[in-house]
């Protein structure tokens, strides 16, 4: 009996310690692209998050007096490199696009992903660039996935995002996790109690306190409109989870629930209506 018991003891600690260690741990970046082989203008930049990492980006200014600007954030795997294609639909409409890894991706500085409770501190870390470097006080924020939940996140602290669009945003780290091993064949009650795991050995490895990743408790305290872009078909996130975030959002904001769509793929699904819902949320909004 204690034999067994020291087994399952050590099998939990090794799922533990292995699987926190995957969730929190530096992304393998996409691809390496450049806004240059999409024929946009732009400039490499370096910033400090809020917490002392170096960052970073690009700056593709508008060609001409500009809209105003759009912060792109990621989302939790890749990098930067594979969202281009919406900082060109914005930069065609008239707007200044920032493009930046946050930590632990790209070629930007730290040890451990998040999922928004430190990646704030890189969103505010460009916020700060582009006063200091532009005179730009007041942007939107343009985020998928982790970046959709960094976004609310950060909104709740500052008034110098005057509007989101969250494409994709995480309810909870928990769904989601929970959602995507599902998605790999692992039936659900299984996939709960690993995901549970995964995310306590997370929380020790990385210091930061997974759990509390958490949109709904978050989008209470923004104060800027947030229109929601999520697939009826996502596995990461539920439709119930997001109209129950969508419903305390602030006054003006939206939920776009695209059909026959997965987790973060309606500008791949419908692409020219994505586009025209972005650009246009932006221009009413900002």
């Amino acid at each position: 009996m204690k034999g067994l018991l020291a087994f399952l003891i050590g099998a939990i600690s090794l799922i533990v310690g292995l699987g926190g260690k995957k969730l929190v741990e530096r992304r393998a970046p996409d691809p390496p692209d450049s806004p240059a082989n999409h024929g946009l203008p732009f400039e490499r930049v370096r910033f400090y998050s809020r917490d002392d990492l170096l960052l970073q980006g690009w700056w593709i200014p508008a060609r001409h007096i500009a809209k105003g600007t759009i912060i792109q954030c990621h989302g939790q795997n890749g990098s930067m490199d594979a969202d281009i294609r919406q900082a060109g639909i914005l930069h065609d409409a008239g707007f200044n696009v920032l493009m930046f890894n946050f930590r632990t991706h790209g070629e930007s500085e730290g040890s451990w992903v998040t999922f928004g409770l430190r990646e704030q501190y890189d969103l505010l870390g460009a916020l700060d660039y582009l006063v200091g470097a532009h005179g730009i006080e007041q942007v939107g924020v343009l985020g998928f996935s982790m970046g959709g939940v960094t976004a609310i996140l950060t909104a709740a602290r500052t008034k110098q995002i005057g509007s989101i669009v969250a494409d994709g945003a995480i309810a909870t780290l928990h769904q989601t996790l929970t959602g995507w091993l599902v998605e790999r064949n692992i039936p659900f009650v299984l996939a709960s109690g690993l995901a549970c795991l995964f995310i306590f050995g997370g929380s020790i490895i990385s210091m930061a306190r997974l759990d509390r990743v958490n949109t709904h408790h978050w989008i209470q305290a923004v104060r800027c409109p947030v229109l929601f872009i999520h697939g009826a078909e996502d596995m990461l996130v539920s439709s119930r989870a997001m109209r129950e975030i969508a419903a305390n959002a602030p006054s003006g904001s939206d939920l776009w629930i695209v059909p026959n769509c997965r987790h973060r793929r309606a500008h791949i699904k419908y692409p020219e209506q994505y586009a025209q819902k972005v650009v246009e949320w932006f221009e009413s909004t900002l």
